[in-house]
């Protein structure tokens, strides 16, 4: 790894000592260099890099504010004035400032001869401004601005500034008559080299004008005040970046992974899993010389591939994401399926989790051992992830840098303890620090729309937690409202480059500074609304046949018990109390009132609407009011005989998981319960039958039906969940899923119901209705299952 990578990135401070305490809290004045709204002025050299000019905007924009008086940026120093001289120049030369000498992202504030230097490496090529207002993308922001970095460190150190987000809400600005830095130099740098989110895959910004703009400059700004990374180091399924798809789908198919029926993932099938690649095969040799050929500065012409998604710069032919000098990503893509040729079944291990870590981590050690030889200097990046996730029994050369993927931020303690021990367990093979990619994200059976996922103290604990055993991370971060992560994106932030920072003191001052008076209401809000999403919903665990088992909880657990009525009034009422603590019209209360407005009234909103739709109550009503209205099933209230009335099992003797009980919501006389094992067949199902004509082509139906789980779990971790749910599908192949996310968890009886349109056909089809139990255990009774034309 090289050393910008392998250095714990330690912060030194020499020759100022406990510097900005006093002036971080206001009051006068002192010795040293004194800067003031009548002498201040900001430096940049006329030939200043763009970098140092936008770092100049930056500094004059928040000074300006502070001093309540224009600072001016000017292209020397005035005599008599007490200038902030930014960037490497004649001046910080003459200074004693030697930027070539620093670290990626170190900068330096040095105070002397009644001048403030701030300064840093610099790109000479980059512009800043066009990085982050342009239509740009995360990629225009990989460039080194050490001097714009040191200018937020100069304001929060020394002005009290503080950037939770763009914007007047999110931003401190206290009002101050001058600014005092002690003699002598401060040079910080980052304990974490990597340091990213998924700064453009959350929700709309709340206050940009374009809310569908996913390249809104204001998370770029937010992306680039939290000082995140300027440097990518590839890893992220790199194997597509090596397109074996469009240049030997017809030429060497043995390249690709076999499925179980024979065929191969090069026919073009499946989607964003399509070109899966077998790694039995000869295409690791090919990934080898493509390799070779990179290093050696060659067009990826030579290799038989076009340019890049077309790109004409140079700097694009190879695939972006997979080259970086001197590092190239060979990580398998997304969704890895088992290869099923011969050589392939025989490398895996199928009872293990982690089944093809052999296979995966052999060649990749075969491919960096004879890089090492013919391109030294060049390094491989794999990453450790499910099913290859497990330290191999492979001897790793040293130009390997590993990425583990582990949850993160959002893990329970016994997750966080297994995942460390993962961690550890790579750093010990290594020999030196790995980095992570971890999962806060609503994704899966997380997706969960307008629920607050606001963790900051989860966030900052954890990265602060795991600082022993690695230089940094990406979290994966994407949700549906920006607002949910500021807090946690700036604690991150904080943590990345002190691992030592005090995150209780991080957030405290937060809740002072933003809210004033109402800060103690706000923070009791947060802390619960944080308690909810990280305990309740994210980290939740039941005790199963299985053991301790991680689940999402099912819509009914989450607007009934974890965000019941009862509890939102409670933070309605809270930020009431806040509200009137503060002056109406101020800054903290148009604070408080955003809140209100993005997190806490769309989600009342929505368990308000769920609790209406599953209400017995309603359904019963709705239903006696439309007494003629015709059940295209036979059976709806599993009486009688249900097995010969219209449903079936899926198997010949399932028939001994169901049994009907007399247990049912009032006015409905009996139900069918199911219980299942971790041990038993997956999955349940009961089916029933509907002959041809029972549905027409363009009509819309609605299914309902009444239904009530006991510690109902997923037995397999899956997108969407494993659980309850119920499925329609036809011979003319309309599959429709209700719903997205299968039910889990303990409920009373509740009510469920979906509408969809018949496809052309569907009158000369067989269709059937199916309730089943897949890939979850527990128990689950059904009753008044109805299908109705609307």
């Amino acid at each position: 790894m090289v050393e910008y990578a392998r250095s714990t990135m330690r912060r030194h401070v020499s020759e100022m000592a406990a510097v900005g305490v006093a002036v971080l809290v206001g009051g006068a004045c002192h010795a040293n260099v004194e800067i003031s709204a009548r002498n201040a002025e900001v430096v940049v050299a006329q030939t200043a890099p763009k970098v140092v000019a936008f770092a100049a905007e930056e500094m004059t924009n928040f000074l300006s504010r502070v001093f309540s008086r224009a600072v001016p940026i000017v292209d020397r120093p005035t005599p008599g004035r007490s200038s902030i001289v930014l960037g490497s120049n004649e001046w910080a030369v003459a200074a004693g400032i030697a930027t070539e000498r620093l670290a990626r992202d170190e900068f330096v504030i040095a105070a002397r001869d009644g001048k403030v230097f701030v300064a840093g490496r610099d790109d000479p090529a980059a512009d800043e401004r066009h990085a982050i207002f342009g239509r740009t993308g995360v990629w225009d922001q990989l460039h080194e601005r050490a001097t714009l970095f040191g200018v937020y460190g100069f304001l929060e150190r020394f002005a009290g500034v503080r950037m939770y987000f763009p914007g007047e809400l999110g931003e401190i600005v206290p009002a101050k008559d001058c600014v005092s830095v002690p003699d002598g130099t401060l040079a910080v740098r980052p304990d974490y080299a990597a340091r990213s989110y998924s700064a453009f895959s959350d929700g709309a910004y709340f206050e940009g004008e374009d809310r569908d703009n996913m390249l809104h400059p204001m998370r770029k700004l937010n992306y680039a005040r939290n000082r995140m990374q300027t440097m990518y180091i590839p890893c992220n399924h790199g194997q597509t970046g090596f397109r074996f798809l469009e240049r030997f789908a017809d030429s060497h198919p043995e390249y690709f992974a076999m499925r179980a029926d024979g065929t191969r993932w090069a026919d073009g099938r499946g989607g964003k899993l399509k070109g899966q690649l077998c790694h039995s095969s000869s295409a690791w040799d090919v990934m080898y010389d493509d390799i070779v050929s990179y290093a050696r500065g060659e067009p990826p012409s030579v290799r038989g591939m076009g340019s890049w998604r077309g790109k004409s710069d140079t700097r694009h032919d190879w695939a972006i994401k997979t080259f970086r000098r001197p590092w190239v990503d060979v990580m398998p893509q997304d969704g890895f399926n088992a290869c099923h040729c011969e050589k392939c079944q025989a490398a895996y291990n199928m009872a293990e989790p982690d089944y093809a870590d052999a296979l995966v981590w052999r060649r990749t050690a075969e491919l960096a051992g004879k890089l090492a030889a013919a391109c030294p200097g060049m390094r491989i990046t794999q990453m450790a992830y499910p099913p290859y996730r497990r330290v191999p029994d492979v001897d790793l050369p040293g130009n390997v840098d590993v990425m583990v993927a582990v949850t993160g931020p959002w893990s329970n303690e016994r997750q966080k303890t297994r995942d460390e021990a993962v961690i550890r367990s790579w750093t010990e093979k290594l020999g030196h620090k790995v980095w992570l990619w971890n999962y806060a994200c609503k994704f899966g059976a997380n997706r969960i729309p307008n629920v607050p996922n606001w963790s900051p103290r989860a966030w900052g604990s954890y990265y602060k937690s795991v600082a022993p055993l690695v230089f940094g991370a990406y979290c994966e971060s994407n949700n549906d409202r920006w607002l949910y992560n500021y807090l946690s994106y700036y604690v991150f932030g904080r943590v990345c480059w002190d691992n030592r920072a005090d995150i209780d003191g991080i957030i405290d001052e937060h809740y002072r500074l933003m809210y004033g008076r109402a800060a103690g209401e706000m923070q009791r809000f947060f802390e619960e609304v944080e308690d909810k999403w990280v305990v309740g919903v994210s980290g939740k665990s039941v005790d199963t046949d299985m053991g301790p088992t991680h689940v999402v909880p099912s819509p009914y657990e989450i607007y009934t018990r974890i965000y019941s009525p009862e509890v939102l009034s409670g933070w309605r009422a809270r930020l009431g109390r806040a509200e009137s603590l503060v002056e109406r019209g101020s800054l903290e209360s148009r604070r408080i009132e955003l809140v209100r407005r993005e997190m806490l009234e769309p989600l009342v909103d929505d368990a308000s609407a769920y609790c209406d739709s599953v209400s017995v109550e309603k359904e019963l009503a709705r239903r006696a009011a439309n007494p003629g209205r015709r059940n295209i099933l036979t059976c709806e209230n599993f009486t009688g005989s249900p097995f010969k009335e219209g449903w079936c099992v899926n198997e010949r003797g399932y028939e001994r998981y169901y049994e009907q009980v007399g247990d049912a919501p009032p006015g409905l006389p009996g139900s069918i319960r199911l219980r299942k094992g971790a041990s038993d067949p997956n999955p349940i199902r009961l089916v029933q039958y509907i002959g041809k004509g029972g549905l027409t082509s363009g009509k819309r139906y609605r299914i309902s039906l009444f239904l009530k789980l006991d510690n109902v779990v997923q037995n397999k971790r899956l997108f969407g969940g494993g659980g309850v749910g119920v499925y329609l599908q036809n011979t003319v192949k309309q599959n429709v899923s209700f719903p997205q996310n299968r039910l889990t968890g303990t409920t009373g009886w509740f009510h469920q119901a979906w509408e969809f349109t018949a496809v052309e056909g569907s009158e000369d089809s067989t269709n059937k209705v199916q309730l089943d139990l897949w890939s979850g255990i527990g128990t689950v009774y059904f009753t008044g299952v109805r299908l109705e034309e609307l």
